[in-house]
């Protein structure tokens, strides 16, 4: 799952180095390695990071993405 990931923001451009450790760990418990679920929650960490003006992507981030992905 890391290296989808990783592969993942490659191609969009980006580097393994925004996502900090305990964030792999929540992706994969939230998405439990359903790639659609994966990609649906990278998307809106990577807003939700935007928005916050943040550098990287922790669990706190990915948690509040899980989230808007449960009241979707």
């Amino acid at each position: 799952m890391t290296d989808y990931i990783c592969h993942k923001l490659e191609l969009a451009g980006g580097s393994r180095s925004i996502l900090e450790g305990g964030a792999i760990s929540a992706i994969h418990g939230y998405s439990e390695g359903n790639a659609r679920k994966i990609d649906n929650l990278m998307t809106d960490a990577l807003t939700i990071g935007a928005q916050q003006e943040q550098h990287c992507i922790n669990a706190e981030i990915i948690m509040a993405a899980a989230n808007n992905q449960a009241l979707a």
